[in-house]
């Protein structure tokens, strides 16, 4: 009987590791290693999301390994990562000029 209430107890204990959730922390820079506040990171397979502070920094709840992360900001090249398990991703986004065109702002319209 008592190896049978042990084997239990480490059983229990076991499957407690398999609902943990991951949490992944990174750093979102350009390519002149600079941060970047205000990207969007998303985890497209189970929709949560977050944004890089002034810092560039941001903690993403819930990836597994397996998972798409998308990594995307105005004026950058839109990334998806391929999530391995890592608990720091350190993520670089290339500038998106063609993304951007020049616009000026008239007191009646704009004019590109």
């Amino acid at each position: 009987m008592r190896k049978y209430i042990i084997s239990i107890i480490a059983a229990v204990f076991m499957a407690i590791p398999a609902f943990a959730q991951n949490v992944v922390k990174g750093v979102v820079k350009d390519n002149a290693g600079e941060v970047i506040p205000g990207v969007t990171v998303l985890d497209s397979d189970n929709s949560k999301w977050a944004i890089t502070d002034l810092d560039g920094a941001f903690t993403l709840e819930g990836a597994a390994k397996g998972h798409t992360i998308q990594v995307s900001c105005l004026g950058y090249a839109s990334q998806s990562i391929k999530y391995e398990g890592q608990a720091v991703l350190d993520i670089v986004l290339q500038s998106d000029t063609e993304e951007l065109e020049e616009t000026v702002v008239i007191g009646y319209g704009s004019v590109k």
